[in-house]
């Protein structure tokens, strides 16, 4: 059983509810931030803290409790699969279709590779160059840093 996170956010529902409204939303469904992503349905909440494969991740799932001056968020980070992971039946293809499969395929290795080491290369300089002016680079490695980070820096949340 996952651990059971409490956070405590200063305000009413509807303070809560505006401040999340200021992010980007796709339809009044998803409201993305950074890479985080909230979902609102009924009374839960739900805050995507991590990406991991096609449409899956992991999940603050939290129930609201209201109180007189404040709102309470309880819940547990979970991990939500994809919804249909079937991509394609495994029919048997010709030796043509494979073989016209697999020149495609390299051909976007020989396409993709420099640009990944363009970046690679990019990303190295620019952590020299921080590490020259001493700035540090926070790194947020677990799915419950990430979830701290998103309750408490970015939405005002007390962590109980």
């Amino acid at each position: 059983m996952s651990q059971e996170y409490i956070f405590e956010f200063l305000g009413t529902k509807e303070d809560f509810l505006n401040k999340i409204g200021c992010f980007n939303n796709n339809d009044d469904q998803f409201y993305f931030f950074d890479s985080y992503i909230i979902k609102i349905v009924d009374d839960e909440i739900h805050f995507g803290v991590e990406r991991a494969g096609h449409s899956g991740g992991h999940w603050f799932i939290s129930k609201i409790t209201e109180h007189e001056d404040r709102i309470e968020l309880k819940g547990t980070i979970q991990y939500i699969g994809p919804q249909n992971n079937s991509f394609l039946d495994e029919k048997e293809e010709s030796v043509f279709k494979k073989c016209i499969g697999k020149f495609f395929e390299y051909l976007l290795y020989v396409v993709v590779a420099p640009l990944v080491l363009i970046v690679y290369v990019f990303l190295f300089f620019k952590k020299l160059y921080n590490k020259m002016r001493h700035r540090p680079t926070i790194e947020l490695k677990t799915k419950e840093d990430k979830l701290f980070d998103l309750m408490e820096n970015q939405l005002g949340c007390i962590r109980k």
